[in-house]
């Protein structure tokens, strides 16, 4: 009885061990920030193109009413950004850690 309960007992503690390491070495990132016209004036419904350099994967979020936009849980990486609104040049910011 002794050998079964302690192969379960060295699973269970060996589940709880990854299971409290392996997330904390998944850090998410945010990008955020306000987008903004030639006179300050603030841009509702510009879509942002979030762009991974490192790995290809893209994001497409959207400013909202005041021209904010965020974009959560982000893997760690080298990102463009391009801001699209008809009427207006594309903006891109590049080299964004």
């Amino acid at each position: 009885m002794q050998s079964r309960s302690f192969p379960i007992f060295f699973v269970l503690f060996w589940a709880f061990v990854c299971n409290s390491i392996l997330p904390a070495q998944m850090v998410p990132a945010t990008i955020s920030g306000t987008v903004v016209d030639e006179t300050g004036g603030v841009l509702p419904g510009v879509s942002m193109t979030l762009t991974n350099l490192d790995t290809g994967a893209t994001r497409e979020v959207f400013t909202d009413d005041l021209g904010n936009y965020r974009a959560p849980d982000l893997p760690l990486g080298n990102y463009e950004v391009q801001a699209m609104l008809t009427g207006f040049q594309t903006g891109i910011r590049r080299g964004i850690r």
